[in-house]
This record gives structure tokens, sequence and C-alpha cells, in this order.
């Protein structure tokens, strides 16, 4: 379990959160929560990834520390930004689920709305809408389930060392 592999989930949550479920209406009128719930998840991500490198960071100081270097300072600002590693990734994790409810009730309401045009090609297009929502969704899904692994292995084996450094 590397550092890039739990930056490539936050990476991909980004990506897909941001652009898959915010672009989903092509232009059209889309529903304010969904909207919202994807911009949530596009800026915890963001937190996140700028959680990680600092966590990074603290690591590299711990181990490129000079004789001189406050060790007992330097382990507690990792203990510190272990922390708000842990908490982002609770929100990009909380964000992400909600904005996938928020994705399958937009499906739903759509896919109603849709069931009582009497036009075929308004009927065609917004199951056309739908059908790119869902595929939002079941990939902003995929990409939260990928984060949750990446981040049980990421965490547990980041509170390890920083327990290891508490001894």
């Amino acid at each position: 379990m590397s550092t890039s592999s739990l930056s490539l989930a936050l990476c991909a949550m980004l990506a897909v959160g941001s652009v898959a479920l915010v672009g989903c209406g092509n232009g059209q009128d889309r529903s304010a929560t969904t909207v919202s719930t994807s911009t949530a998840v596009s800026t915890d991500v963001q937190k996140a990834k700028q959680d990680l490198d600092e966590v990074q960071s603290q690591i590299k100081n711990l181990r490129d520390a000079s004789d001189s270097a406050d060790l007992k300072k330097m382990h507690g600002d990792l203990k510190k930004r272990t922390a708000e590693l842990n908490d982002s990734v609770d929100e990009v994790i909380e964000s992400s689920d909600e904005a996938v409810a928020a994705g399958k009730s937009q499906q739903e309401t759509w896919h109603k709305q849709a069931d009582t045009f009497t036009d075929a090609d308004l009927r065609s297009a917004s199951y056309k809408r739908e059908g790119n929502l869902r595929v939002a969704v079941d990939e902003l899904n995929a990409a939260t389930a990928a984060l949750k692994t990446e981040r049980e292995v990421y965490v547990s084996l980041l509170n390890q060392t920083v327990a290891a450094l508490d001894l």
C-alpha cells in the first residue's frame, strides 16, 4: 500500500465527483441538491489531498531529521496531521455517499417525468440524460468503494506508524 494508491483514489474521486455529476444535465436545469453535493465531493477531496500531502511531508521530515531536531514536536505534528487526514477522508466518503444518494434521487425524478412525456423525442432525450446520470452515479459509487479500501489499508499502516513512534 503506498501513498500514491491513496492519492490516486482521491484524484479519481475528484475527477468523478466534480466532472461527472456536475455535468450531468447537459446544460439543462439540474437538481440543486445533486450539483451542491457533487461540489462538496470536489472540495472535500481537495482538502483530503492536501492533508495527505502534509502527512507525507511530516513523515519525510521525521525520516530525514537531524540529531538536533525536536523529534517530540515533529511526532506531535505528525499525529495532528494524521488526525486531520482521517477526518478529511471521512468527509470525502460522507459527501460522496450524499452525492450518490442525491444522484439516485434525481434519476428517479427524471424517470418519473420521462414516463409522462407523450413526445417520443423528448422522452428519449430524458432517458438519455437519466442514463448519463446513472453512469456518473455508478462511477462515483465505485470510486468511493475504492477509496474506502485504499483508506483502510493506508490509515491502518499510518496509525501503526504513529503508535510505534509513541513508544
